[in-house]
C-alpha cells in the first residue's frame, strides 16, 4: 500500500542524497470528487426517511417499509463510496 506522505531518497548526482517530497496523486486531485453523486444519495436518504416516517404515522406500514428500504439502500451506497475512496 502506498503512503501519500512518503519521502523518497533521491540522488543529487554527488555523493549525498536529497530528500524530496512526492505526494501520491489521488483520484480526487484532478477535480473528480464525485460530490454530486454523494449529494444525490443524501437527498435520496432524507426523502426516503421522511416518507418512511409519514407513511408509518399514517398507518401505511408496507409503503413506509419500502421507503425505509430506499433510505437504507442510500445509506449503504454512501458507506460503500466512503470506504472505497478512503484509502486512495
Amino acid at each position: 500500500m502506498s503512503d501519500p506522505y512518503r519521502i523518497d531518497q533521491t540522488p543529487t548526482g554527488g555523493d549525498g542524497y536529497e530528500r524530496v517530497y512526492r505526494p501520491v496523486s489521488s483520484p480526487g486531485a484532478a477535480g473528480k470528487t464525485g460530490g454530486s453523486v454523494s449529494t444525490l444519495l443524501w437527498i435520496v436518504v432524507a426523502i426516503g426517511a421522511g416518507l418512511n416516517t409519514a407513511c408509518s404515522v399514517a398507518g401505511q406500514d408496507v409503503l413506509g417499509g419500502l421507503f425505509g428500504g430506499l433510505a437504507g439502500a442510500g445509506l449503504i451506497a454512501l458507506l460503500v463510496r466512503y470506504l472505497n475512496r478512503r484509502k486512495r
